[in-house]
């Protein structure tokens, strides 16, 4: 068996799914990439898109009333988007992708330094809500 996170059964991840006959007027399914939950204080929503590719307005919209609806006192939710980084076998390596921008606290951020990754990015994020600790 793989290690937790890495893929291991390829033919289903490679699995095409057919929304079509779930659309309800201009509505219809949209994906998350990935979700992170540390402990139930810090939700990560992680969207990845090749540079230069925008998110569609709908996906957007309904990412950004997902993390709108996960903050709380005692929660926050991070929305970050960014640039798809492939490995050798063609594969999207999440961990090495660079940021792009991320919502948090009903305002977006852009990064200024684009070599950010998204370790690198989720690292920072856990130390300041104190969960650095979860990542031995």
């Amino acid at each position: 068996m793989a290690n937790r996170g890495e893929i291991y059964n390829r033919d289903k991840a490679s699995t095409i799914r057919d929304f079509s006959g779930l659309k309800y007027g201009k509505i219809t399914p949209t994906d998350i990439d990935a979700f992170l939950d540390f402990k139930n204080r810090l939700f990560i929503l992680i969207e990845g898109k090749e540079d230069g590719v925008p998110v569609p307005k709908g996906q957007m919209i309904a990412l950004k009333r997902i993390a709108n609806a996960c903050n709380s006192k005692t929660r926050s939710c991070i929305l970050v988007i960014v640039n798809n980084k492939y490995n050798e076998n063609g594969d999207v390596n999440y961990s090495e992708s660079l940021v792009r921008s991320y919502y948090h606290e009903s305002k977006w951020s852009e990064i200024e330094d684009s070599g950010t990754t998204l370790s690198a990015f989720i690292d920072y994020w856990l130390t300041q809500f104190g969960l650095d600790w979860v990542k031995s």
